[in-house]
């Protein structure tokens, strides 16, 4: 679903990132299973490029092993 969509307008007119961070959270609650035998993080980025936080924490992450 779209940052524009109408289950997301409110809450993306209120705050950036947040149609992100709802994608985020579901997901999270649909792959819950997943956490106990996988390292699971979930990547939500916005129609307008916007990246949930955990998803800029993993690159950040991934960035400093690289060097």
């Amino acid at each position: 679903m779209g940052t524009l969509a109408p289950f997301h307008l409110n809450s993306s007119l209120k705050s950036e990132g947040s149609a992100a961070e709802t994608a985020r959270s579901n997901k999270c609650r649909k792959y819950q299973n997943l956490t106990s035998n996988y390292s699971f993080v979930a990547f939500a980025v916005e129609t307008f490029g916007l990246w949930c936080q955990a998803a800029k924490d993993l690159v950040t992450q991934i960035g400093q092993r690289l060097f």
